[in-house]
């Protein structure tokens, strides 16, 4: 994996494994205040992103961490500092599973503002048009399926990787305008200990889960549950 180095500038403190110009991170920072939507293809996902042009990189997508659940309703935008913080993780495990084969958002930067709590955000390059497989499996079953099986390998390799993505499910795989998939949403991700049966049955248990609450076509579940315990 490669070596991310940490720098704080302004108040921010940005971490990447590449460098990055005073030029791309002022711009950054004009960003991480700025209103927001959904993230893409997400399932009523707790992120949302802003997407912008950075200079000698391209089109990027801004990842503002939003949380959810009983505490969100009073605290939405910050973190308590426990160690490493939220994107520093997932910046991490995205970086693990681009090692692994795994197709992922490639990860631009990380940053943080604050001391004992912290705001946080996640850069990467923008995928072109995406649309989710949730997205799709509404609006075309028949492709839909194509990509699930499509999917199989990215599955297998994180089996092998025994990466633990806790919420894979069809919001968080995301289709491009060339037909590639891309795996998202990895701030949950960790390095599972257990057994590989253990861990296949975790994800499909929380696949299941998703394509039932969601309304997705049974297919979605199915075709992935076939396919994976061949």
């Amino acid at each position: 994996m490669k070596h991310i180095t940490c720098r704080t500038y302004k108040s921010f403190t940005f971490g990447s494994s590449e460098k990055l110009t005073e030029i791309q991170l002022e711009k950054l920072m004009e960003c991480f205040g700025v209103a927001t939507r959904p993230l893409e293809g997400g399932l009523e996902g707790r992120t949302s992103v802003t997407r912008i042009h950075l200079e000698g990189i391209g089109p990027v997508v801004v990842k503002h961490y939003i949380r959810g659940g009983f505490i969100g309703r009073f605290n939405k935008h910050f973190y308590l500092n426990l160690g490493k913080s939220r994107p520093g993780i997932e910046y991490e495990q995205l970086l693990r599973a681009k090692d692994a084969g795994i197709n992922v958002p490639e990860p631009v930067c990380f940053a943080s503002r604050g001391m004992l709590f912290y705001r946080a955000w996640l850069v990467t390059r923008a995928i072109e048009r995406p649309r989710s497989l949730a997205q799709l499996g509404m609006k075309d079953l028949t492709s839909a399926v194509s990509v699930v099986k499509t999917l199989i390998p990215q599955f297998k390799r994180l089996l092998d990787s025994r990466i633990y993505h806790k919420d894979l499910h069809p919001g968080n795989v995301l289709i491009d305008k060339k037909n590639k998939i891309f795996i998202i949403d990895f701030d949950k991700a960790g390095v599972f200990r257990g057994d590989k049966k253990t861990l296949l049955d975790r994800y499909l248990k929380r696949w299941e889960r998703a394509v039932t609450k969601y309304g997705l076509p049974e297919e979605i579940h199915s075709t992935l549950h076939k396919e994976l315990i061949k």
